[in-house]
């Protein structure tokens, strides 16, 4: 596919072909993941390929961002093979083998997954699970302090609560508001993790409104390209049940660079900005059947350099207030998966906690 896209120029493949020859970084220490792309594949695949698939996931600038946070299993192919594209084909040579000794035909995993019916349904089974009493919801915590060998957790409106640990799954700023008069030192490493904002915006069509074939599970947009939209999922294409037969679902996001002046506009104007780069694009006619705006300030967290030493740090500062955990997308990860670990072991230190006043 690299050969034959014509997404990059000739001599832009030439430059990416010269990962083969390139020595591996001697240097240690962490690394921009925008610096490596351009080292190991030149600028234009940082601008067309690494650039617009980064801010497709977190909403950032590779010149900020850090490889060993963001992308660690390209700086460990480099150390172990010297050269990525080298690692990457054994990977895939490796798993061709492993297909062919499979018993089963098809892929035994989609590369793709969600919940047949929709995310929601993961929070009502914890509602289900979770004691009426146990709940406080729309109430926002503003406050922690220390009683004894428990913890007293303040809310805006006035009200207090008692508990044996608290775990703090909130954004890395909240969480910075909250602990600022317990503890400066874990404050001031919160306040290092900067967050990005994202706009989604769902749109529904008629099949015979969208001549793209949609034989795909979506595109990711360049920032080169000036546009205020980031990415576009092809919803109905990418899981099955999201949409009835005969209509399509689009996820469109904006965000990035051109995204923040975006942020500025209406509802309408914004869904109007976002038709008028999507219609030409995928071949769209007349108006959505639906179309859903949702605004996300502030909730993508950004691992620039020097993350993981950070989140080192806060854990440090933590180890010093015990029956207190953080968990959420600002540590070690912002997929599922990593939050769902993160809050596993945050989970079972609080826990282990809990065992130990016990006894």
């Amino acid at each position: 596919p690299f050969i034959s896209t014509p997404i990059f120029s000739p001599l832009g493949k030439l430059r990416m072909a010269m990962d083969f020859f390139i020595p591996a970084r001697k240097e240690t220490g962490d690394e921009t993941l925008a610096s490596f792309v351009r080292r190991r594949f030149g600028q234009q695949a940082l601008e067309r390929m690494a650039q617009p698939m980064i801010a497709g996931i977190y909403s950032a600038d590779p010149e900020e961002l850090s490889l060993e946070a963001t992308m660690p299993q390209f700086l460990e192919m480099e150390r172990t093979h010297g050269s990525v594209i080298r690692a990457l084909r054994k990977r895939m040579r490796g798993m061709a083998a492993s297909s062919q000794k499979s018993s089963t035909s098809g892929p035994r995993y989609g590369l793709f997954l969600t919940l047949d019916t929709g995310m929601e349904s993961m929070v009502d089974a914890l509602l289900e699970r979770i004691p009426a009493e146990s709940l406080r919801s729309n109430a926002r915590a503003t406050s922690l302090r220390p009683e004894g060998e428990r913890w007293r957790v303040g809310f805006e409106d006035e009200g207090e609560i008692e508990a044996d640990a608290v775990c703090l799954a909130l954004p890395a700023g909240s969480t910075q508001k909250v602990v600022k008069d317990l503890s400066r030192g874990l404050a001031d490493r919160l306040s290092e993790i900067p967050a990005g904002s994202v706009v989604t915006l769902n749109l529904a069509f008629d099949r015979g409104q969208v001549a793209h074939p949609l034989d795909g599970m979506g595109f990711v947009v360049p920032e080169i390209e000036s546009r205020i939209l980031l990415a576009c999922s092809f919803s109905s294409s990418k899981f099955e049940g999201r949409a009835p037969d005969g209509k399509v679902l689009l996820r469109a996001f904006v965000g990035g660079a051109q995204g923040k002046m975006a942020f500025d506009l209406s509802d309408d104007e914004m869904i109007e900005r976002v038709m008028a780069e999507l219609g030409p694009l995928l071949g769209i006619r007349g108006a959505p059947e639906a179309a859903v705006l949702t605004r996300y300030p502030g909730a993508m967290a950004q691992y620039r350099l020097g993350h993981i030493e950070r989140v080192s740090a806060i854990e440090d500062e933590m180890k010093k207030l015990p029956g207190l955990a953080v968990a959420g997308s600002a540590y070690r990860g912002v997929g599922i998966p990593d939050c769902a670990a993160g809050a596993g072991e945050a989970a079972t230190l609080l826990l282990d906690r809990i065992a130990s006043l016990s006894n």
